[in-house]
């Protein structure tokens, strides 16, 4: 660690080289008497590495094509590879953590508007005055909206599961059954008239429009219906056939009185 710094040296190297291309020329069957003798350099300026760092001298300072010999490696040259390999890893990981909280931003935003539009489509349903219901095939009731608990008196926990076909009078169930298959069948939206019984006991009459919903296969899973209330609208229509009535049989006794009198 305290040798000379340098200087103007044989260098083995040199030696080395110019002693194995004499003997390649040996071998090669020239006889050593043949051989020319020739005047190589085997002296170099050569330094040691570890001296310059000692005495802080600047290695730029030196003669051209001096040899630096016992050169310490950077801490770069030393560990460039390990350094390369950690970088690669980190930026790796980096690219996998962005792409993690970018997937998981868009899922949220996702989510935030599917609750959005849940929300507005939730708030549109259950502000009509009409009356908007789900049911499966059987008629058994999936969802209601508030004016369908109005309309019947009772709350969503009484009605959400049970055939909506006992608040229909026992002897239209059959057909409103009918009417459920037709529709499942068809597949287009139909609009059906039936009887129900009202909180009171009372018979009233809903006009229903209803869509089969299909599931991603094709088969109906369920049905949506929008309907109203049209029972003054039957009592109105049934008093004006009444009137009808009482005015064509009326007309039928005046004419045959006529013609009796005649």
């Amino acid at each position: 660690a305290r040798g000379i710094v340098g200087g103007y040296m044989e260098s083995f190297e040199a030696i080395g080289r110019e002693a194995a291309r004499l003997a390649l020329r040996i071998l090669a069957g020239g006889s050593p008497e043949s051989l020319p003798p020739g005047a190589v350099e085997t002296q170099a300026f050569m330094v040691d590495g570890r001296q310059l760092q000692r005495w802080d001298l600047d290695e730029a300072n030196l003669p051209p094509g001096t040899i630096v010999r016992f050169e310490q490696p950077s801490l770069w040259e030393q560990y460039r590879q390990e350094v390369i390999a950690v970088i690669a890893v980190v930026m790796l990981q980096s690219a996998l953590i962005a792409a993690l909280l970018l997937q998981r931003r868009r899922r949220r935003s996702a989510e935030e508007s599917l609750r959005q539009s849940e929300e507005r489509y939730r708030n549109v349903i259950e502000t009509q005055t009409e009356l908007i219901c789900r049911y499966l095939p059987d008629s058994t009731l999936t969802f209601v909206n508030d004016a369908y608990c109005r309309y019947f008196g009772r709350s969503r926990e009484e009605l959400v599961g049970s055939p909506f076909v006992e608040l229909i009078p026992e002897s239209a169930r059959a057909a409103a059954l009918e009417h459920i298959e037709s529709v499942g069948l068809a597949g287009d939206g139909a609009t059906y008239e039936h009887q129900v019984v009202r909180p009171d006991g009372s018979f009233g009459w809903q006009q229903w429009t209803d869509h089969a919903i299909p599931s991603a296969a094709g088969s109906v899973v369920e049905f949506q219906g929008i309907g109203r209330d049209i029972t003054d609208l039957k009592v109105a229509d049934m008093e004006v056939e009444q009137r009808r009535k009482e005015v064509t049989h009326l007309t039928r006794v005046a004419i045959l009185g006529e013609l009796s009198g005649a």
